[in-house]
C-alpha cells in the first residue's frame, strides 16, 4: 500500500459500505491496484454489523483511504451525498462496495476528461459478475452523446460503478436526490441531463470494459416494501426520462412505451402488496396514456 498523501487528489472515489461481507475485500484490493495512484477513497462505513468496518480498517494505513464511520445506517442516498460533500478532487468516481474496478479504470477516465473537458458524465462498458463469480456478456452501451441520451428514455446506460463526473456538476444539481432510496444514481443522471444548459457538457462512454458489477439479491429488493420502493422509483424516473430535452422522435416514442410498462409493473407490485385501488388506478392510467402499448404488455391483462 502507498503511504503517499495527495493534498488535492486527481480523483475522489466514493464508496458506501453496509454489510458488504465477502465482496468488500476484492473491491478494495482492485482499487489499490489502480495504475493511477493519485486518488482518494472516501469510504462511508454506514453502520455495518458484519465485520465490514474491521476489514476496512486494515486499509487505513494507506493515506489515500479516508474512512468516515457512522454508528447507524443513514441510508444509501444520504451516505452518497455525505461522501460527495467530503470529497476533495474535481473528478468523482463511484465504486460500490461489492464491485471491482479494473486497474486502468481511473487513469483512462481521468485522461478522457483532460482530452474532453466538455464531458459531464462518463461511463464505461462493463461485465456483470454473479454471486458464483461467473461473468456475464459485456454490457456495451453506445458511445455518442445523442445515442446515450436516447437510451436514457428506456434504460439507464450508466452502470453506477463505471461512472466518473465533475464534482461541480453533481453539486450544481443538488447531489443525489434524497427521495430516491433505490435508483438514486439514475435520478442524479437525469437531473444532470435536464440541466445541461445550466452546467454545460455532454454524455460519453469509453468502449472498454473497466468495471465488473455484481448482480445479487439484497435486503431492499427481497422484501415486499423494498420491491414496492423499487417499482415506485422506476415509475417516477421513466416518466421523467421520456421528457428529457433533446430526445429524438423515436426515443420519445420508446420512452412513452417504457413509461407505460413501468406503470403496469407498479400496478402489479401494488396488487401483490394488497393495494387494490391504487393498482386499478395505475392500470387505468397506463391504458389512458397509451392504449395500444398497454394492451400489448403481457402483464396488463394479468392484473384483472
Amino acid at each position: 500500500m502507498s503511504n503517499i498523501a495527495f493534498m488535492s487528489p486527481r480523483v475522489s472515489v466514493l464508496m458506501t459500505i453496509y454489510n458488504a461481507g465477502v465482496f468488500l475485500k476484492p473491491a478494495l484490493d482492485g482499487l489499490m491496484l489502480q495504475d493511477m495512484p493519485d486518488f482518494e477513497l472516501v469510504a462511508i462505513e454506514n453502520g455495518s454489523d458484519d465485520g465490514s468496518y474491521e476489514l476496512l480498517r486494515q486499509y487505513a494505513s494507506d493515506k489515500r483511504v479516508r474512512i468516515i464511520r457512522l454508528e447507524k445506517n443513514i441510508g444509501r442516498t444520504p451516505a452518497l451525498n455525505l461522501a460527495l460533500q467530503e470529497s476533495r478532487a474535481d473528478l468523482i468516481a463511484i465504486l460500490d462496495a461489492d464491485d471491482i474496478s479494473l486497474p486502468s479504470r481511473l487513469r483512462l477516465q481521468a485522461d478522457f476528461f483532460e482530452k474532453n473537458p466538455k464531458t459531464v458524465l462518463l461511463g464505461s462498458w462493463c461485465r456483470f459478475l454473479y454471486k458464483d463469480n461467473m461473468l456475464s456478456a459485456t454490457f456495451a452501451p453506445p458511445i455518442s452523446h445523442q445515442s446515450l441520451l436516447d437510451m436514457m428514455s428506456e434504460q439507464n446506460p450508466f452502470v453506477h460503478s463505471s461512472v466518473m463526473y465533475p464534482r461541480r456538476a453533481a453539486l450544481a444539481v443538488g447531489g443525489y436526490p434524497v427521495d430516491f432510496p433505490y435508483a438514486q444514481d439514475f435520478a442524479l443522471f437525469l437531473r444532470m441531463v435536464k440541466n445541461l444548459n445550466k452546467i454545460g457538457g455532454e454524455l460519453a462512454m469509453i468502449p472498454e470494459i473497466l468495471t465488473y458489477s455484481r448482480v445479487h439479491g439484497d435486503s431492499l429488493t427481497s422484501s415486499q416494501n423494498g420491491r414496492l420502493e423499487v417499482a415506485r422509483d422506476s415509475l417516477r424516473l421513466f416518466q421523467e426520462a421520456r421528457t428529457l430535452p433533446g430526445l429524438s422522435q423515436n426515443a420519445r416514442r420508446n420512452g412513452r412505451k417504457t413509461a407505460v410498462r413501468t406503470m403496469i409493473h407498479y400496478a402489479t407490485v401494488l396488487r401483490q402488496n394488497g393495494y387494490l385501488r391504487k393498482s386499478l388506478f395505475w392500470r387505468l392510467r397506463a391504458f389512458g396514456s397509451a392504449p395500444i402499448f398497454a394492451m400489448s404488455d403481457p402483464n396488463f391483462c394479468r392484473l384483472w
